[in-house]
């Protein structure tokens, strides 16, 4: 808690609260402890009740939770509110899978990046217990997983996954579209269309992927991935939730599709550029599978960067 503030007065008992003794114990206005408090130099310096007014023994800091699972937080004295970015994992690329028939199969499409939410006043008391939950990202194909801070005044925060990037099949040769993402106030975000022959790019929780190149001719660059956001608090910055670049089209070698700001991964572009998976701890979305003429087997998309959970307060 925070000692009253000026024009009000301030009891004994609520500086031993202040500085989690027992209300009753015994005080002595020169102690460091006091001093440090009120913001009072050392002993011999005059001291009185009006120095405390508006002061608190609790000190805001950053707190990173980046390692995929559940966590739990017991809030300490003096902390009131937290300023909250909660990342979800990001969607696995999109795999190209060969059925024994056709002889083309398109690329797929690349994963959406998880959603971003920021809240910067979620409010807390003293004693309760907050659980935060790291959300993984998704396997080939695959959504990540939800990230979520509850148990707070404030209520559950949840950011849902990415979607995994769609996928693409010999037997129809066509390409696929990238994975969905969301913004921080819910709203869906699109992947990429399908191009003639190209993946899309997965969505970021800022912009929407791009579509797969739609020429006739090859080679063939995927979609790029949609942008994420930079989030700030505590006076560190994070830039997350770009969606993963669209599979491309061939069966050398070419430019490889491009992830979106954000920790997603760019998509495959022939036998020498494989998909790459999502940055860990962005909700990065993952590459999409490339495409190919005379196909021989199954390729397969990258996986989606884990989420994370910060705040400050």
């Amino acid at each position: 808690m925070t000692l009253p503030a000026s024009g009000n007065s301030i009891s004994l008992n609520q500086v031993n609260t202040e500085l989690g003794r027992t209300a009753t114990a015994t005080i002595d206005m020169n102690d460091a402890a006091v001093r440090t408090l009120f913001g009072v130099g050392g002993s011999g310096t005059t001291i009185s009740m009006s120095d405390g007014l508006g002061k608190s023994a609790y000190t805001p800091s950053l707190r990173s939770y980046t390692t995929v699972g559940t966590s739990t937080f017991t809030v300490p004295t003096g902390m009131t509110s937290i300023n909250v970015i909660v990342v979800a994992g990001g969607g696995g690329g999109g795999s190209a899978i060969s059925t024994g028939s056709g002889t083309q199969i398109g690329g797929a499409g690349g994963g959406g990046g998880g959603q971003v939410r920021q809240v910067t006043s979620y409010a807390v008391s003293a004693g309760q217990t907050l659980t935060i939950v790291v959300g993984a990202g998704g396997s080939s194909a695959s959504a990540g997983g939800s990230s979520s801070v509850s148990g707070g005044s404030g209520g559950t925060i949840t950011a849902g996954g990415g979607s995994g990037g769609g996928v693409s099949v010999s037997s129809s040769g066509q390409a696929a579209a990238g994975g969905s993402s969301a913004n921080n106030a819910g709203t869906t975000i699109a992947g990429g269309a399908l191009g003639t022959y190209a993946g899309g790019g997965g969505a970021g929780t800022v912009s929407a992927g791009s579509q797969g190149s739609t020429s006739a001719s090859v080679p063939n660059v995927g979609g790029a991935g949609g942008a994420g956001g930079t989030f700030t608090t505590g006076g560190s910055s994070y830039t997350v939730g770009g969606g993963g670049g669209g599979g491309g089209f061939y069966s050398g070698t070419t430019a490889q599709s491009s992830g979106g700001s954000g920790g997603g991964g760019a998509g495959s572009a022939g036998s020498a550029n494989n998909p790459v998976a999502g940055t860990a701890n962005t909700g990065g979305g993952g590459g999409g599978a490339r495409g190919m003429i005379y196909v021989l087997s199954s390729q397969y998309g990258a996986s989606g960067g884990s989420g994370a959970v910060y705040f400050y307060g």
